[in-house]
């Protein structure tokens, strides 16, 4: 649909970030379909779905070596399908397609995919030995390796899963190290004994492998040591039931150690926080007795001596009806001997879900780390909630995320891992729960929800100059959907210099980026109720997109930037 120009608004159609809002090129995926070798170098044919608009007349091929960057070109015709020539064995090439009418115009990239000539060869993964440990006991930081013949070991994807949960929870699964070189820590549910057998996988984007090793818990506790050396240390972290995050049982906790054994700090949970304080036993565990107002007293056992070479601290939280699991780091950075290395701006999306039942907006925000490894978060839930946390990051670069909301009515609570990634890989990552108790006074979901996401942030840089854009788009679309809108409809824009935005659709919107930060706001016309909403949102600069949420009358949409 075209008018005087410039693109038009269609509802429900997401248009082209290029030039060509038509064509709705269907295609899922890129499928290669085969190729043949020749002295090292090989043909690779791909094919794709054709497209349904009677104004496509042809199609061509982009690829390269590095993700989302197409160093070349094959013109396909009318075909849906080309061969690509003379492509090197063993080195990985990606693939994406466009589609282009009567007037030469074309559409935006297809789904990339990807592919080695002359066949993958899947990474490889290091055994490690089963482990023996006692009842409330983590295990060390086991090391192990993984290498590829193709793929640099920093792009090497790793994931754990454990096939028993009653002794050790996924969440009781922590990934550190980088490169070539990982390592996993085990901690045990706690008060769980027995075995469970813990798979790490290792993916190159084709093929996997994995190996396994098993997880034997005592049924008794380590008898104390007594050899335990007390220091000046700090440490924080979270407490969560190990099966599931239950807003009854889940919140944070800071504790600081002297040489003379003494110990004190802070719990915050339901919105209210507990002092603690006391002395270590020989070795290193602690325990108080904290009385609440109306209810039963909460129960809180540690132990930072047991693994006090990894510099954790686990334990339990409990009251007469619940126990939830305390795991948490010693803080080990300093700004001037040890500073973090992941200091400087990120942003972070917590993705919406679209059941229905919770928000369908993006949260969003920026986050910041110093080289003193403190770390804070500003932005906006789905649901219109403006939070702000403070936190500490660990030597792996764990961050114990945790929001009390609504009045103590709800809450927010992830570990989130903190990294330098590689190109193609969040930097920000981790599992987050958030939890809203039914509320009939509240504007928005008065029936409250939990949803669970996966986080996803990246680093931020402020663009050098004007020429520089937030994204690394000249031309992108804002898609609206779910929530209050009776249908989804998509805004074409131009982004100039100084990433200045300029509606290029007949439907009014207006929206700009902060430079300094990555989010962005604006207001956008309903097409169907001709209301104005405003809207926000966060960039993710090394994925070249953004995503938010508008504020319906009682519900969020989502609002999705991209190419």
């Amino acid at each position: 649909m075209h008018g005087s120009g410039s693109e038009m608004y269609e509802e429900g159609l997401f248009h082209s970030g290029r030039h060509l809002a038509r064509i709705a090129l269907s295609m899922a995926a890129l499928l290669i379909a085969g190729g043949h070798a020749a002295f090292a170098l090989t043909n690779v044919t791909l094919a794709w779905d054709p497209s349904s608009d009677p104004l496509v007349t042809g199609y061509r091929v982009y690829y390269g070596t590095i993700t989302g960057t197409y160093t070349n070109t094959v013109d396909a015709g009318a075909t849906n399908s080309a061969t690509v020539p003379a492509l090197k064995e063993g080195t990985r090439y990606y693939f994406a397609a466009t589609a282009l009418d009567v007037l030469g115009q074309e559409s935006a990239f297809s789904s990339e995919t990807n592919y080695v000539p002359g066949g993958n060869q899947p990474p490889v993964i290091s055994s490690i030995a089963d482990q023996f440990t006692g009842m409330d006991t983590a295990t060390p930081a086991l090391a192990f390796t993984v290498s590829d013949a193709e793929t640099p070991p920093s792009s090497l994807v790793v994931s754990a899963a454990s096939d028993n949960s009653s002794v050790v929870s996924q969440s009781g699964i922590v990934m550190g190290g980088s490169n070539g070189n990982r390592t996993v820590r085990v901690t045990p549910v706690s008060g769980a004994s027995g075995q469970a057998l813990i798979t790490l996988t290792v993916d190159d984007g084709v093929d996997t492998a994995s190996t396994s090793f098993q997880v034997s818990v005592s049924s008794s506790r380590p008898p104390p040591t007594n050899n335990f050396t007390p220091a000046a240390a700090s440490y924080s972290g979270l407490f969560y039931e190990a099966d599931q995050v239950q807003f009854q049982s889940a919140g944070s906790f800071k504790l600081a150690t002297t040489t003379k054994s003494a110990y004190s700090g802070q719990l915050k949970h339901q919105g209210k926080t507990y002092s603690l304080s006391g002395k270590l036993d020989g070795s290193g565990r602690g325990s108080n007795s904290i009385p609440r107002k109306g209810q039963s007293s909460l129960v809180f056992r540690f132990d930072c001596g047991t693994s006090n070479d990894a510099g954790l601290v686990f334990g339990t939280l409990s009251d007469t009806t619940w126990v939830a699991s305390v795991s948490g780091d010693r803080l080990t950075f300093n700004s001037r001997t040890n500073p973090a290395p992941w200091t400087g701006s990120y942003t972070l999306v917590l993705p919406g879900q679209e059941d229905g039942s919770s928000p369908s907006g993006h949260s969003y925000g920026t986050v910041k780390v110093k080289t003193s490894g403190a770390v804070s978060f500003a932005g906006s839930l789905a649901d219109g909630t403006r939070v702000s946390q403070g936190a500490w990051l660990s030597k792996e670069g764990m961050w114990p995320f945790y929001v009390s909301l609504y009045s103590s009515k709800g809450l927010v609570i992830s570990w989130l891992g903190v990294s330098n990634a590689p190109a193609s890989v969040a930097d920000v990552t981790g599992p987050a729960s958030w939890i809203k108790l039914a509320d009939p006074l509240a504007h928005f979901y008065p029936g409250g929800f939990t949803t669970e996401c996966n986080a996803a942030g990246g680093v931020y840089v402020k663009p050098p100059s004007s020429t520089n854009h937030v994204v690394h788009l000249n031309k992108a679309r804002m898609a609206f959907s779910g929530g209050n809108l009776a249908a989804a409809f998509t805004n074409v824009v131009d982004i100039g210099l100084s990433s200045k935005i300029i509606n290029d659709s007949t439907n009014l919107m207006t929206m700009s980026f902060s430079l300094s930060s990555g989010t962005f706001s604006g207001r956008v016309l309903d097409p169907v109720t001709k209301k104005s909403r405003s809207f926000g949102g966060a960039v993710l600069q090394k994925f070249n997109v953004g995503y938010g949420m508008l504020l319906g009358t009682n519900l969020s949409s989502q609002v999705e930037l991209s190419q």
